[in-house]
């Protein structure tokens, strides 16, 4: 008997390799699950370290007294406060490297001096850094906003705008535009002088400082 042809054998699907893209995506691409670390782990990351400096801290950071003693602080993650201030990161492996081998019982840390900030000023700046929580007053807030913009510590420093910014009332509009104006904090600036366009009268009648406007 005459028999019919049989058709072809549909092909079969060939199932690509672990290292061959997947062309049912577009372009071509492999299929993917983004996996994001959450910024609370990264911020309890950084306090551990903080609590065991001891331990992780490659660096001793000092700050120079007025009478120019040193004032040993604390030790310091040194890539964190390279990442955290670009000019810490020129004194600490950049051009205006600055540490210098540490003698004694600490022989072979680093150690970098600074002559341009206050201990207690380098100290909020370095419990900054490892993610601490800085309690400021107004005061210490605009001293603080000065130091962290002079070493682009920025997060810090904008940190510090905003609680100025909410510290602001019409009691202390005077004074607090004086001190912006010490510390260049524009946006506080311009934000005391739309009080004092806006709300003249009650400047007027609460700040004592406005004599010596």
């Amino acid at each position: 008997l005459h028999t019919m042809a049989q058709p072809p054998a549909p092909k079969r699907r060939r199932v690509s390799g672990p290292d061959e893209a997947d062309t049912s995506q577009p372009g071509g691409a492999k299929p993917h699950t983004l996996i994001t670390r959450k910024a609370d782990d990264i911020l309890k990351a950084t306090r551990d370290l903080h609590r065991n400096l001891d331990v992780y801290g490659d660096v001793l950071i000092c700050a120079c007294s007025s009478d120019g003693s040193e004032v040993e602080l604390t030790a310091a993650v040194s890539a964190l406060v390279a990442a955290s201030s670009r000019p810490l990161a020129a004194m600490l492996y950049g051009p205006m490297r600055m540490c210098t081998p540490r003698t004694g019982e600490e022989e072979g840390r680093p150690r970098l001096v600074l002559h341009t900030i206050q201990p207690s000023h380098l100290r909020h700046l370095l419990d900054f850094i490892h993610g601490q929580d800085l309690p400021l007053e107004v005061e210490e807030a605009f001293e603080m906003h000065h130091v962290a913009d002079f070493y682009e510590v920025l997060a810090l420093r904008d940190a510090c705008m905003r609680c100025l910014l909410d510290a602001l009332q019409a009691h202390n509009c005077c004074h607090l535009l004086e001190r912006a104006q010490d510390v260049h904090c524009e946006p506080l600036v311009q934000r005391c002088v739309d009080m004092l366009t806006l709300d003249f009268i009650a400047v007027v009648e609460h700040d004592d400082s406005f004599h010596r406007l």
